[in-house]
């Protein structure tokens, strides 16, 4: 006997003139343990791929909004532990798929610790480069460094994912914290201040 589960998931989205809503679904044959639709196009409200992840299999898929509908379009290879965070990344500048200027990844933040980066090219998801940040489920945070939109990925150890030359670079930050304390006395109360001080350096 055969048991299949199937997992369904659906995207409400304004029109471009936001005055209609546009409502899409999709069935998954497995249970999804990470997704995201985070635009490819920073100018754009709204994506037409979403990236989820699968318990069990470990692996990734990129799916395509076509008629309202999820159609398939890549699927990586098993990665070593459970996914638990992902996202499909522009790096560079060009938002059009036939830019010079166009490198789409996925990155997959997996439960042991590790960063796996896949380079998204002609629809495959191959060439994949594992790092380890610790012990710890690895978390993603888009955000902006001198002007370009970078990764920023956290375990037991944080680093920034950015485009140099073409090519991905890894930039391990180094977290300095100290909380100097004072107290002082206003009539019998005891109030405490804390001050507190970040830096933030990057190793390149």
């Amino acid at each position: 006997m055969w048991l299949c589960e199937f997992f369904w998931c659906a995207i409400i989205r304004c029109s471009p003139d936001s005055r209609t809503v546009v409502y899409s679904q999709g069935d998954f044959v497995s249970e999804i343990s990470a997704v995201s639709c985070v635009p490819l196009d920073p100018a754009k409200f709204f994506s037409n791929y979403i990236t989820v992840s699968y318990w069990g299999s470990n692996v990734v898929e990129i799916f395509l909004l076509e008629a309202e509908v999820f159609v398939p379009v890549s699927k990586s290879s098993p990665l070593p532990a459970l996914v638990r965070s992902v996202v499909l990344h522009n790096f560079g500048s060009d938002h059009s798929s036939k830019g010079i200027d166009h490198h789409p990844y996925v990155l997959a933040g997996l439960g042991d610790g590790s960063l796996v980066l896949l380079p998204w090219k002609d629809r495959q998801l191959k060439d994949k480069k594992i790092i380890s940040l610790g012990q710890a489920p690895v978390s993603f945070s888009v955000c902006e460094v001198d002007k370009k939109r970078v990764i920023f990925a956290a375990s037991n150890r944080a680093t920034l994912v950015s485009l140099d030359k073409n090519r991905l670079r890894i930039s391990p930050i180094m977290l300095k914290v100290s909380i100097p304390r004072s107290f002082y006395a206003v009539g019998k109360s005891l109030i405490g201040v804390s001050v507190v001080r970040k830096s933030l350096r990057f190793r390149a």
